[in-house]
């Protein structure tokens, strides 16, 4: 019995029952060491908000708002998603503010995927949109939103969640929370996480199209920037450029270039797998200033020329109407001994 200290059962059955626990603990130890290592996985700091808040707003979160309206940040406590807190928000006025945060100890390229929870209050009266910046900046036009429609009735949790890629090793994550009318409403987040995913992508689109001068051929080596995103571009001999790997999302494309007017294309839906096709026109800039003396004239002379002349002879300048290469005016001067001249 010295292998075994139970009464009444032989040492080698008593053995084998000993060997049997010690394995059904190792497996309820590794489960709870794989739950730890998945909690441990979230790179999002207070992302069950159960780690305090500080003036209504959760530790680890910043508050963001439009410049119209008021609103109130508080601990929630009736209806969190899970656990015993969340994050709060009431609107009293029409307008729209929520919460973000900069996640940061990403590796660059490496898929991610976030998930957030947010409550819907004030059917019709209310929306709610969550959305995320992959390279972790903290400026709303940067983010790709996506609005998150009402189902049923209001009062009511709504899940988020999309596969991402870290541009460096930061990302952010956001919330907004808007009114369509001034009634009062509230909004709530809870539970939110960010965990590396050793397999699948976002559905890409992408996007291509040609840089143009106005009225004439292609231009080459225009600079193309996306809004969102701040991807870029340039075009090659025949103007034409391609962004490949694009969010499926509503773009903004600009084309600049030295020399010329910032050009802007329409906003374009960028769909998975669908290549947006864009043109984008660039105006040449007119470096003479009043070269087309269409501007104003002050005795004769338009604005921003200065008249000059040689010897005593006297001499006047005019507006001319009648002999004009464009437009509706042009500049003339006439002196005794020398021939009328016209720009």
């Amino acid at each position: 019995m010295g292998a075994v200290a139970m009464r009444g059962i032989p040492a080698r059955r008593g053995l084998f029952i000993m060997r049997a626990i010690s394995v059904a603990l190792l497996i309820v130890l590794g489960a709870a060491g794989a739950d730890a290592a998945e909690v441990l996985a979230n790179l999002v700091r207070n992302g069950d908000f159960e780690a305090g808040f500080k003036d209504g707003v959760a530790v680890g979160w910043k508050t963001w708002e439009d410049p119209w309206g008021v609103r109130e940040y508080y601990v929630e406590t009736a209806d969190p998603h899970g656990g015993q807190h969340a994050q709060g928000w009431r609107n009293v006025k029409g307008s729209c503010s929520g919460v973000y945060q900069v996640v940061k100890g990403l590796t660059p390229g490496q898929a991610y995927r976030a998930t957030m929870w947010t409550w819907y209050q004030t059917e019709g009266d209310m929306w709610v949109e969550c959305g995320f910046d992959p390279a972790g900046g903290t400026e709303k036009p940067e983010v790709y939103w996506t609005k998150l429609e009402t189902v049923g009735s209001a009062g009511h949790w709504l899940k988020y969640e999309t596969l991402l890629v870290a541009k460096g090793e930061a990302v952010s994550l956001w919330f907004k929370w808007g009114t369509v009318t001034g009634t009062e409403c509230k909004g709530l987040a809870d539970d939110v996480s960010l965990v590396p995913v050793e397999e699948g992508q976002p559905d890409w689109g992408s996007a291509s199209g040609r840089v143009w001068i106005a009225g004439g051929g292609p231009l080459p080596n225009a600079a193309i920037t996306t809004r969102p995103g701040r991807r870029s571009a340039r075009s090659g001999a025949d103007g034409t450029f391609s962004v490949a790997e694009m969010y499926p999302y509503r773009y903004e494309f600009t084309a600049t270039k030295p020399g010329y007017v910032p050009g802007t294309a329409e906003t374009i839906e960028i769909a998975p797998g669908q290549p947006g096709q864009i043109d984008i026109s660039l105006t040449p800039i007119d470096f003479v200033a009043g070269g087309d003396f269409e501007s104003a004239f002050i005795e004769g002379v338009p604005s921003y020329w200065t008249p000059w002349g040689e010897g005593v002879s006297a001499r006047m300048f005019s507006r001319s109407t009648e002999i004009r290469r464009g437009g509706d005016a042009a500049v003339a001067g006439a002196g005794p001994g020398q021939g009328d001249t016209r720009g």
